[in-house]
């Protein structure tokens, strides 16, 4: 379930399981990561999970420290209990209940459009999160239907070609939606990424080092 899965530097495909990489799209998944880059957006880039029946390209800021104060703690496993997390996220638990190893800091919705409007709506509902963008082919960068509603909706529009690479339209909000708050429903959110993580071995106390050399490596080399 796991192999497949990459999880990159924004801007640098880097798989955690190189021998085990699904090689279908990695073009694909090499524009999204390019994509999240182009906005500004450090972090890891995170694919292949499925959340509320969506398949986004997560960009996530992971606090290796705060998985290992959860580890001190006993309690280095996600947690999905709702009740649980709302007691969690009270102001008055701040600095007792186990912090969050994972913040969104974006998603990237790819689309083969037209017809794009399935991605505008699932851009739409994640930037009640975070920010969010739509990577659309080149051929559709001239639709200017989706040029303005993207533009009503603050959501950041990216344009990919194997010839050209990324190309930003135009950037749109920084962060979630003005009007959207800070939820249980973000911690939650949180959670299953922090599950997905732990599953995949990234947090393992040898895996973001082991990573973080071979981005080294590549970077020398």
């Amino acid at each position: 379930m796991y192999q497949d899965r990459l999880v990159t530097d924004a801007g640098r495909a880097q798989p955690l399981q190189s021998s085990a990489t699904n090689e279908k799209d990695p073009r694909a998944r090499s524009l999204l990561a390019s994509a999240a880059a182009a906005l500004g957006w450090g972090g890891d880039m995170i694919v292949d999970i499925d959340l509320f029946g969506l398949r986004p390209a997560f960009i996530c800021a992971v606090d290796v420290a705060a998985h290992r104060h959860r580890d001190a703690m006993g309690a280095a496993v996600p947690m999905l209990d709702v009740d649980v997390l709302a007691m969690w996220e009270w102001p008055q638990s701040a600095g007792v209940s186990p912090p969050s190893p994972v913040a969104l800091v974006g998603v990237v919705v790819p689309t083969d459009g037209p017809p794009w409007r399935r991605a505008l709506r699932e851009a739409r509902d994640w930037s009640g999160f975070c920010a969010s963008a739509i990577l659309i082919p080149s051929a559709v960068r001239e639709d200017e239907s989706l040029r303005l509603e993207c533009s009503y909706e603050g959501i950041s529009l990216i344009s990919a070609s194997e010839r050209d690479g990324v190309d930003v339209l135009q950037q749109g909000a920084i962060g979630r939606a003005d009007a959207a708050r800070r939820t249980t429903l973000d911690r939650w959110i949180e959670e299953k990424i922090y599950a997905e993580l732990l599953s995949a071995g990234y947090l393992n106390q040898a895996g973001p080092a082991a990573v973080r050399q071979e981005r080294g490596r590549a970077a020398n080399g």
